[in-house]
């Protein structure tokens, strides 16, 4: 019952929001006031968690005491004022008649969605980075109850923005275990959904070109893996479309105080969210204050600026200053820095990395193929962008990991042909300013992030937000019969990645199928169904081979009743795996990293004497730490009893 309250508050938030916008003059509405709604609790999220960190409150009592305060301030406020009543007719006015066309593709919208919130429930978290970092700092942070640095052996943990996991922190404690930890992903897909829509209306798309838009969104192969996890690329995508939209709004008509105090928040929560983000941000904020200096001339629109810039400060100072202190900048140390960004100083080193970035969409199941591509493009561009040295195309068309886009490069092609072909059907210039600021996005991601083999994932952003533009010209330049087929079309084309998911497939793709699994196509999945396979099987699903080592240990550690445990692991090794089979901290066992990297170790309390120690990185050692080796499982070894020396390495 206690998970009710953060979808009561958003409900409450929204439907006050919707009974200001029933006053305001178009483009205004529902879809306005959910992305503002979204922006609110999100802040209150991020805040919440700082605040009661300070007191090492955040349990299920403190959040559970927060939560309600603020539904008895939003929900009493809004009964007295009457925004509730106000905004619930508003809502119900607003409602549209549908016709056939929509009622189908909504139809579609919802099994698709529906396929993916199955997935989302029934699988543990067992994506490699959640394993590392994601997941394993919430499993910290629900036991030291405070988002405090603490001793690892995987600095990331730290280091990396937290406003995802700080969502799933709140999932955790008010639902009691990680069940719903990849809701936060699925949730941010519903909602850039939303926003999509609403900036395909803004760019002046029809209900059709909107459903379009929709479409080419939610068809993303990317998205559709992700929407299942506890990455968080979707939630940077949700809040970048959400910064786009009221950009857009600011291009027809002046923001009111409470919208551009959204803006800010979204921005904000963006920030927090991941290290991507910054680069994305840049051109939509430069759009912003554009049209804010045109419109209010420059004092005015500095002072309006601190409507953005208080709560991009307030939301990530904690954030911030834990870093500083611990690593010397708000993003962590200048070393880390610079191995995660890229800076090139030649337009062709961005032209390179922008091809680098293009090519990983067009990766075959033929691995002498790929190898024959790569070394083309690193003959071709290799002396512009050194990163490509490392370019690897890799195929996994279903890994959430791999997954590229090859039909959507496509489109985003076909909609710029498009646009400069019919420019004069146009009859504003929002559709060419939108395309110009997402082109520029795409731009920025090669000219920071540095190569990474794997970071396909971090262009899900751009994708979405090119969405829109997708269906305003698609719809504007061609019949609604060329709309409708494209968007059962893009709808069917998601059907591959809902159900054959590599990791968290519906219907698994095995060499030997049983009841609900089908023979390998084009790759095999790396388990059954989800259906079938029990949870602990999915938690291995990218890593069968540790999976037996690490469940026995876990089993005897269980057993021997020990409740505070070490970690002597390396950076590479699944920290959350552990957390999970012993279900800690909630069953009673505390677990902390006794070998954190060494400019973790001041964190280390050197008053932590466990009872036991995991370690896979101990080689022959039949002792460690004055305890002796009671379990030798392969990849992991476990010593156990009372004689902790904490010293002895």
């Amino acid at each position: 019952m206690l998970l009710l309250l953060p979808f009561l508050i958003f409900i409450a938030t929204f439907i006050n929001l919707r009974a200001f916008h029933a006053a305001r003059p178009e483009p205004s509405g529902s879809r306005l006031a959910f992305l503002q709604a979204a922006a609110f609790v999100g802040a209150f999220v991020a805040l919440s968690a700082e605040l009661l960190s300070l007191f090492k409150g955040l349990t299920p009592a403190g959040l559970s005491a927060a939560w309600i305060l603020a539904l008895l301030v939003v929900g009493g406020t809004g009964w007295r004022k009457g925004w509730l009543s106000a905004g619930a007719n508003a809502l119900i006015r607003s409602l549209p008649s549908l016709g056939w066309f929509e009622i189908a593709a909504f139809s579609g919208f919802a099994l698709i969605a529906g396929l993916l919130f199955v997935v989302a429930i029934l699988s543990p978290p067992n994506n490699t980075d959640s394993l590392l970092y994601h997941m394993s700092r919430v499993a910290h942070w629900a036991q030291n109850q405070s988002l405090r640095h603490y001793a690892t052996g995987f600095s990331p943990q730290l280091v990396n923005p937290i406003f995802a996991e700080t969502t799933i922190l709140h999932l955790r404690l008010l639902w009691g275990d990680d069940r719903l930890a990849n809701l936060v992903q699925w949730l941010s897909m519903v909602g850039s959904l939303i926003g999509v829509t609403l900036a395909a209306k803004l760019l002046g798309a029809s209900r059709r070109g909107q459903l379009v838009a929709a479409a080419f969104a939610l068809s993303i192969p990317m998205g559709l893996m992700q929407a299942t996890s506890t990455q968080n690329d979707y939630v940077v995508a949700f809040w970048l479309i959400s910064l786009l939209c009221f950009a857009a709004l600011r291009v027809i008509r002046a923001l009111t105080w409470d919208e551009e105090l959204a803006f800010g928040l979204v921005l904000a929560l963006g920030l927090l969210t991941k290290g991507t983000y910054y680069p994305y941000a840049v051109p939509v904020v430069i759009w912003f204050f554009s049209h804010q200096i045109r419109g209010y001339g420059l004092r005015t629109s500095i002072a309006r600026g601190f409507l953005v810039a208080v709560p991009v400060i307030m939301i990530n100072f904690g954030y911030w200053l834990r870093n500083t202190l611990t690593f010397g900048g708000p993003l962590g140390a200048s070393e880390w820095i610079d191995s995660m960004t890229f800076l090139p100083r030649t337009v062709m080193a961005v032209t390179a990395a922008m091809a680098r970035n293009t090519i990983m969409h067009f990766v075959t199941p033929n691995e002498d193929l790929n190898a024959r591509i790569a070394d083309a493009v690193r003959a071709a561009l290799g002396s512009y962008d050194q990163t490509l040295v490392n370019l690897q195309l890799t195929w996994g068309w279903n890994h959430e990991d791999l997954a590229g886009n090859p039909l959507h490069v496509v489109l985003v092609a076909i909609t710029v042909l498009g646009l400069v072909l019919a420019r004069k059907r146009f009859k504003s210039r929002l559709p060419f300013e939108y395309s110009l600021v997402v082109a520029s996005l795409f731009v920025m991601l090669a000219l920071v992030v540095k190569f990474d083999p794997w970071g396909i994932r971090y262009q899900l952003p751009y994708w979405v937000a090119w969405a829109p533009l997708f269906g305003v010209v698609l719809a504007g330049l061609t019949g609604r019969y060329v709309a409708s087929a494209a968007v059962f079309g893009l709808l069917l084309a998601t059907i591959p990645w809902s159900l054959f998911n590599s990791t968290r497939p519906i219907i698994g793709m095995q060499p030997d199928p049983k009841s609900i699994e089908i023979p390998c196509f084009l790759r095999c999945t790396h388990v059954g169904s989800i259906l079938e396979v029990p949870a602990v099987d999915l938690l291995f699903a990218n890593w069968r081979l540790q999976e037996d080592s690490a469940v026995r240990a876990a089993d005897n550690l269980r057993e021997s009743g020990c409740q505070n445990v070490g970690l002597r692991i390396d950076s590479h090794d699944k920290e959350y795996w552990f957390w999970w089979l012993l279900d800690a901290p909630q069953s009673g066992i505390h677990i902390e990293t006794v070998y954190p990297v060494p400019e973790l170790a001041k964190l280390f309390d050197p008053d932590y004497r466990p009872c036991a120690v995991i370690c896979t990185i101990c080689g022959d050692r039949t002792e460690l730490h004055g305890m002796p080796l009671v379990g030798d499982y392969g990849e992991v070894k476990l010593y156990a009893g009372d004689s902790y020396v904490p010293e002895a390495y």
